[in-house]
């Protein structure tokens, strides 16, 4: 977990909804220092939030919407 992560998501990100900031929180509990690299699986951020797939999947593409995260290449998720 990155500490530094956790406190951004928690105290600055732009966030709308608390199920945004739910999904960003479980993000960050998975983050590098820098915010990058985080990559929990939709099962684990259901575990964390208590949220439906659904939900994650939704909060997932408004938080890129919104800019707080960005994509990345899918062959390293994959791998």
């Amino acid at each position: 977990m990155s500490v530094e992560a956790f406190s951004w998501a928690l105290n600055s990100a732009p966030c709308h909804t608390s199920s945004q900031k739910l999904v960003l929180l479980a993000l960050a509990n998975h983050a590098r220092p820098d915010g990058s690299s985080a990559f929990p699986s939709v099962a684990t951020i259901k575990r964390y939030t208590l949220l439906s797939e659904r939900t994650i999947r939704t909060m997932l593409d408004e938080l890129e919407e919104l800019g707080i995260i960005y994509p990345c290449d899918k062959k390293i998720v994959a791998a």
